[in-house]
């Protein structure tokens, strides 16, 4: 990794970054495939239910 103080570094700007771009670039550099999730036969699977925020929301006493 090159240093701040090295003078090949360039700066980057946040807003002219692809973070995409940058993964895509290291994965190629490194030889990976993208990272894929697996799920195991062993392994359990969880479901999560997403609920409206209405749904916490309390009736108000009047």
């Amino acid at each position: 990794m090159k240093s701040v103080f090295d003078s090949s570094f360039k700066y980057t700007p946040s807003f002219e970054t692809d973070v995409r771009k940058t993964f895509q670039r290291v994965r190629r550099r490194e030889g990976r495939s993208p990272v894929r999730l697996e799920v195991m036969p062993s392994q359990h699977v969880t479901q999560v239910a997403v609920l409206p925020l209405e749904h916490f929301k309390r009736p108000r006493a009047e």
